[in-house]
């Protein structure tokens, strides 16, 4: 559940906007006695955070609560209406909010609808009303821009707050003749309703030339590895360090030191785990690393009835969406990946494993970060890797690559980290070697805490196909600092 308040001029609380998952919204305003009344009889309806664009002579309008946050962080004001748009003309703006903006000082109003026909009709209804009352207003289109997608889309998309700055000045100032609010080519589309008005699912089939579709290069999280926008998989047998590799590259994250395209940049890690504990194993990980764990965030979902419960996609894709673009993940870490699949879903039929994955992988790429899937072995005495990991194939054939841990054949001190599947890098990275060793993390009232840290060797001269298949699969460590 995600609230956002709707205040007055003075910052007196009005109202609050609430966002349920699966994705829709409420409105609710305060009883006066610590509780809710779930409706906004006798309310009054205002511009979100209009308490604190008071004196600000420009004003961005988004179309939603998020993205109107996203721009404050950028220190651009920005506001958006309650109710959503709406792909009806004049059914998106009141004349009170054109007041609100002039009475704030208000004289230049930029527009950032979502790339879709009902953005297109909202930023339009506000527009006129705003042209009529003698404020300056543009209508940006953001370039780029995918369907449905929005201004926080666009700039996860590697685009800066200079580019923004420079595209609300340049933008055309707004005529009424010249706006009609529904492109051309979008005459007869909806995308909320049917077209005889009312609700119910439908699908529309579009063509793009391949010619109108841009190139772009292949961004990486870590170098030649892991790219961005993708899934990527680490399989292993249990105990054989697969979460203390995970956590290792959390930390190099969260400090801005894994080589890659946010080296210098430090990111979050949202991390999803279940079959850790937080206090006794994960978080002393982190620490082993040098994590920043202020960066580090657990998953915690409630349904709507209060249940605590675990993540489970594709049901809690738009919820998780909405937190990795709240804290700007670079890494979402699933341990395990099979783990998080809806139980209703098979994981070991292709199709099924795919109606969870498929939509990750969007996720991954319109957030600009890496969703990192940790994956058991099943039994198999088969050399590959790939064929070793737990599930359907599926798995690892919409990973976009695949990092495997084992203990070194050769020494059961060492651990090889290799990758058999690199579809978007180089095929002849070489197997590196770390050992785990125990570190004392702190000293509590309990006693201290100790646990495994990562140390890298070097490089190994086997690939990782030859240490499987000369592997008995059988000596994995089992001791405290191992897992």
């Amino acid at each position: 559940m995600m609230p956002y308040d709707y205040r007055d001029e003075s910052g007196t609380l009005l109202y609050q906007k609430v966002r349920l998952e699966p994705k829709r919204f409420y409105l609710r305003r305060p009883d006066g006695h610590g509780g809710w009344i779930d409706n906004l009889d006798g309310t009054r309806s205002v511009l979100y955070r209009l308490n604190e664009f008071q004196g600000h002579k420009a004003v961005v309008l988004c179309e939603g609560e998020k993205d109107a946050d996203r721009l404050w962080s950028l220190d651009i004001p920005a506001t958006t209406t309650p109710d959503g748009a709406k792909a009806q003309p004049g059914k998106n703006w009141r004349p009170e909010y054109t007041e609100q903006l002039r009475a704030a000082g208000v004289e230049r109003l930029a527009a950032t609808p979502d790339h879709d026909n009902a953005g297109q009709v909202y930023a339009t209804d506000a527009a006129s009303a705003c042209h009529e009352a003698g404020i300056t207003v543009r209508v940006v289109e953001l370039p780029g821009l995918l369907q449905k997608g929005d201004v926080s889309d666009w700039l996860d998309a590697g685009h800066t707050k200079e580019e923004l700055d420079g595209l609300l000045r340049g933008a055309p100032v707004y005529e009424p003749d010249e706006a009609d609010g529904v492109p051309e080519d979008r005459v007869g589309v909806t995308d909320d309703k049917q077209a005889d008005g009312a609700a119910g699912p439908h699908r529309i089939v579009t063509l793009t030339a391949a010619s109108a579709i841009p190139v772009r290069p292949v961004r990486w999280l870590w170098e030649n590895r892991l790219a961005l926008g993708t899934l990527a998989l680490l399989g292993g047998r249990e105990g054989v360090g697969k979460t203390i590799c995970a956590y290792t590259l959390s930390a190099g994250i969260t400090r801005g030191t894994l080589p890659g395209d946010y080296l210098g940049t430090p990111r979050a890690v949202i991390v999803a785990a279940t079959e850790d504990s937080w206090g006794h194993t994960i978080v002393p990980r982190l620490m082993a690393a040098d994590a920043d764990l202020d960066l580090v965030y657990r998953v915690d979902v409630t349904s709507i009835e209060g249940t605590d419960t675990t993540l489970s996609l594709p049901c809690d894709l738009d919820a998780l969406e909405g937190v990795v673009r709240e804290v700007r993940a670079g890494l979402i870490i699933l341990d395990p990946l099979i783990s998080r699949l809806d139980a209703t879903l098979d994981s070991h039929k292709d199709a099924e494993v795919r109606l969870a994955l498929e939509p990750l992988v969007k996720l991954a790429e319109a957030a600009d970060a890496l969703v990192l899937g940790l994956i058991h072995v099943n039994k198999s005495a088969s050399s590959d890797p790939l064929t070793l990991l737990m599930g359907s194939r599926a798995f690892a054939a919409v990973a976009r690559a695949v990092l495997f841990v084992l203990v070194d054949p050769d020494d059961e001190s060492v651990r090889l980290l290799g990758q058999p599947k690199n579809n978007l890098g180089r095929t002849d990275l070489p197997t590196l070697q770390f050992r785990i060793v125990g570190k004392k993390v702190a000293d509590t009232a309990e006693g201290p805490v100790w646990t495994g840290k990562l140390e890298w060797l070097g490089e190994s001269d086997r690939s990782i196909r030859e240490a499987v298949e000369a592997s008995t699969g059988d000596r994995t460590a089992t001791n405290i600092t191992s897992g």
